[in-house]
């Protein structure tokens, strides 16, 4: 009836454990979204082995997160990265005014050093809502967000678009490919600024840039033969 199929028998007790996880409830939350400060945090699944984050604290108008993000994906043929894409989701009334990005690991594993970084809000149009230079970067540089090995920052005119720059971020070697912004000081403060009688919701996006960017799969070969075709008649000019 199954001629010239074999079938393996599968353990009853490996799919009983099976059945245990799959009925865990917390088992896709962890990776794909956690609430606090009246926000939800929410990621597409696809990222929840490269992407996390986690709630630190709760003040009077402030709720503050850990974050962890990891770059596996060189830049796509237009030399731009793919950006990983946090959304926040207003789930309360009392939603905290300022959100804050307190620690971060940001892991290169690209292949491409990096030269620059972006932090972007969507929509550009969303009133009230942006980065807060103020308090992402006081006076007292003690107390201001730690964007070493970057040395500049410049924040767009309608404070949706922070972009670091005058730094490397290396891919190789292993350890030295980790960037921890706000870690040694600071943080990065976002104006969620959440409606009364509503439900404001957003994107948080992160967007590395390398200033070598590699070519296309299958330019390579191309070039090599456009060079072995130039040398042949140079050759042949040559006598």
């Amino acid at each position: 009836m199954c001629a010239g199929k074999r079938f393996s028998v599968i353990p009853l007790a490996f799919v009983a454990g099976l059945m245990v996880v799959a009925a865990l409830p917390s088992a896709s939350a962890l990776g794909g979204s956690v609430t606090a400060g009246g926000w939800m945090a929410s990621w597409d699944k696809g990222l929840d082995d490269v992407l996390g984050l986690t709630p630190l604290s709760t003040g009077a108008d402030t709720v503050s997160f850990n974050k962890f993000a990891q770059f596996k994906n060189g830049p796509n043929a237009d030399g731009a990265f793919e950006p990983l894409v946090i959304t926040f989701q207003q789930v309360s009334a009392s939603a905290k005014k300022w959100i804050l990005i307190n620690q971060e690991s940001v892991v290169n594993q690209t292949g491409l050093e990096w030269s620059g970084f972006t932090f972007m809000l969507a929509p550009p149009a969303g009133n009230g809502l942006g980065f807060d230079d103020a308090n992402t970067f006081p006076a007292i540089s003690s107390q201001s967000f730690s964007i070493s090995p970057f040395t500049t920052h410049s924040l767009s005119a309608n404070q949706k678009e922070l972009t670091l720059s005058g730094g490397v971020v290396p891919a190789v070697p292993l350890g030295e490919n980790v960037w921890n912004p706000g870690q040694i000081s600071g943080a990065l403060w976002i104006k969620g600024a959440p409606f009364i009688d509503g439900s404001r919701s957003f994107e948080l996006k992160e967007i590395p840039s390398a200033s070598a960017v590699p070519l296309p799969a299958g330019v390579y070969p191309g070039m090599a033969m456009m060079g072995f075709l130039g040398l042949c008649v140079l050759r042949k000019r040559g006598g």
